[in-house]
């Protein structure tokens, strides 16, 4: 598992990249040669911030779990699922608003720069009630009688 991010992994970055390097390496230049080259650029300084930033990142998400009550993302997931913090729906968003701003500073940290709610505010907003999925039902209308 690699907690706080999510797949791929730092390793099947790194793998991906070496694989279309081999390849590459032995085709003709071209536009989209440029393209693919800057793809693979992206996906090495995503590797790099998240190794730079790793530890820290780990230690903060651990501690924002262990705040809600929970060991990992799993059990985190299966208490969102059964509602178990459907009381403490603002303190659950500001943690997962953290959680979310780690990973996307990791990802592409130029969208934080336009993030339209600062970490201060974010539980002050109203939150709502989450919305549970209905039981699926028959798309067909039921016979009338």
């Amino acid at each position: 598992m690699s907690a706080p991010h999510d797949r791929p992994t730092m390793l099947e970055i790194v793998q991906a990249v070496q694989q279309w390097w081999s390849h590459a390496a032995t085709q003709p230049a071209s536009s989209r040669r440029t393209f693919d080259i800057q793809v693979a650029v992206n996906a090495l300084d995503i590797v790099q911030r998240e190794l730079l930033d790793f530890a820290r990142q780990r230690s903060a998400h651990r501690s924002r779990l262990a705040g809600l009550g929970h060991a990992d993302d799993r059990s985190l997931a299966n208490a969102i699922r059964s509602g178990a913090h459907d009381d403490n729906l603002e303190e659950l968003a500001a943690v997962l608003r953290e959680s979310i701003r780690d990973k996307v500073a990791v990802a592409n940290p130029r969208w934080l720069q336009s993030d339209p709610i600062p970490a201060d505010q974010s539980a002050s907003h109203n939150v709502p009630a989450p919305q549970r999925a209905a039981a699926p039902h028959n798309a067909a209308a039921p016979p009338t009688e």
